[in-house]
């Protein structure tokens, strides 16, 4: 039998417990814990046992706000099943990923998790892309910025002369 995928969204303690039953009280507080510009997370990838826990951060370009935030997505493994715990994160976004589905009635976890990882990747390559557009949009207008704005760096997208 392949792995089984379960994707959960903003989950509660018993909701979490249902998909994944197998889980270290501090995991349980991280996975449930509300997503939020005051909160430190921090990516990590551990073994607990026969499971693997984990917390990813995929970063993304806040284009109306010329910000850069993380959209937070936790995860659960075993050898046959996956539990990922996508968290409402800045602007009531979501990290949009989704584990490719099993190729093969046998396929395991560790698949699965594989392109989860590619997609938080793919995500930093699309903040490098997303920062560049920002460093040609400053460049084509520095001749027309004042001094003191370059130098202070406050030259960001909403400043620029129309």
């Amino acid at each position: 039998m392949g792995a089984r995928w379960t994707d959960l969204v903003d989950p509660t303690e018993a909701e979490l417990l249902a998909a994944a039953p197998r889980l270290d009280p501090e995991a349980i507080t991280l996975l449930t814990a509300p997503a939020g510009e005051g909160r430190d997370a921090r990516p990590v990838l551990e073994s607990q046992g026969s499971v693997l826990f984990g917390l990813l951060l995929f970063p993304v370009h806040l284009d109306d706000e010329n910000r850069f935030g993380y959209l937070e997505v936790g995860l659960v493994a075993t050898g046959d099943r996956l539990v990922t715990v996508r968290k409402t994160g800045l602007g009531g976004r979501l990290a949009e990923t989704q584990p490719e589905p099993p190729e093969t009635p046998t396929m395991r976890a560790g698949w699965l998790i594989h392109g989860l990882v590619d997609d938080v990747a793919e995500s930093y390559l699309d903040l490098v892309d997303a920062l560049y557009l920002e460093i040609d949009e400053l460049e084509d207008h520095i001749d027309e910025l004042p001094g003191s704005t370059t130098r202070q760096g406050q030259g960001g997208c909403t400043t620029l002369p129309a």
